[in-house]
């Protein structure tokens, strides 16, 4: 399993290199779309769902640019199968704006039964799932999703229709 990938943004945000286990980290995750070939040269934002999310980073990517230091961020990028604890590490590379962001798997804990999230279409169901961390608005509650799933309020076949934002508690654990 990879535990680290990275990338680099130019001023534009656009991404302009990718390292080198960044493919088998796409590829372990069904992310064929997400391979280097497929994401340099295009906008970070074009993979970034949602306006609070977009918003949210935004803002790390600010403060990057703004500090001589590196902004660290932890967030979940759960798989199906595990929920995985990483680290966000964005630093500025040279004086022109470009950043270098450094993704760390901190730790990853199974998930049983697997729990997929598809993006929402305009119509029909969705519920809120915040893209910091990973938690659903479920009965007017931010709750883990596995949670969600033992009280009912998840489908059963654990496929869940989600639009991504920013829960209460990430936004305020945002320090500017």
């Amino acid at each position: 399993m990879i535990h680290e990938v990275s990338y680099w943004l130019d001023a534009q945000d656009r991404i302009v290199r990718t390292c080198a286990n960044w493919d088998g980290f796409a590829l372990d995750n069904d992310g064929i779309a997400a391979v280097g070939k497929n994401v340099r040269g295009e906008s970070l934002w074009d993979f970034v769902m949602g306006d609070p999310t977009r918003i949210w980073l935004s803002t790390v990517l600010s403060l990057a640019r703004l500090r001589d230091e590196p902004v660290k961020r932890p967030y979940r990028c759960d798989s199906p199968t595990e929920k995985r604890y990483m680290e966000m590490v964005v630093s500025r590379e040279g004086k022109k704006g470009d950043l270098l962001l450094t993704h760390r798997i901190l730790r990853a804990e199974p998930v049983r039964p697997p729990l997929s999230f598809v993006a929402a279409r305009a119509s029909g169901p969705w519920m809120a799932r915040c893209s910091i961390c990973n938690r659903v608005l479920a009965d007017n509650r931010w709750t883990e999703p596995r949670e969600a799933f033992r009280r009912g309020l998840l489908p059963e076949d654990g496929s869940i229709p989600v639009i991504y934002g920013v829960c209460p508690d990430c936004r305020r654990a945002m320090p500017v």
